[in-house]
């Protein structure tokens, strides 16, 4: 496991994120996806209108959680999920002198649920739950 100071460059939607991660020595590496391990948060791009909300707010959720202070990137070596990003847990460095672990608190706000990387349900598809017959 690494960790390294991070700079997000761009929040892509509640669950990805792109970073330029500081390696020392003034070399800064970019990562363009970068996925946080264990959560799945609804998707931007659903089949339906209605399904995309929840995704918006998990968006901006992960937005102002990652404004509170510096961020850190724990990352495992040559780590990545199945479509190639690089999986990630984020931490802020928040000003009363805590480490907030983003992944957890995305969780615990009920902005996802965990993820393992396998097959999704149609609920985590369509952004909707499910209705009963």
């Amino acid at each position: 496991m690494y960790e390294y100071r991070a700079n997000v460059l761009d929040v892509h939607d509640g669950d990805t994120v792109a970073l330029a991660l500081e390696l020392g020595l003034h070399v800064t590496l970019t990562i363009k996806r970068a996925r946080l391990e264990g959560l799945d948060s609804p998707e931007l791009r659903t089949v339906t209108p209605d399904g995309r909300q929840p995704g918006r707010e998990a968006r901006e959720a992960l937005d102002d959680l990652l404004a509170r202070g510096p961020v850190i990137c724990r990352t495992l070596m040559d780590k990545t999920e199945k479509y190639g990003g690089l999986l990630v847990r984020l931490y802020v460095d928040q000003s009363d002198g805590t480490r907030l672990d983003v992944n957890a608190e995305m969780l615990r706000l009920g902005f996802g649920t965990r993820y393992d990387g396998g097959a999704k349900t149609l609920d985590q598809l369509t952004g909707l739950p499910r209705q009963e017959a």
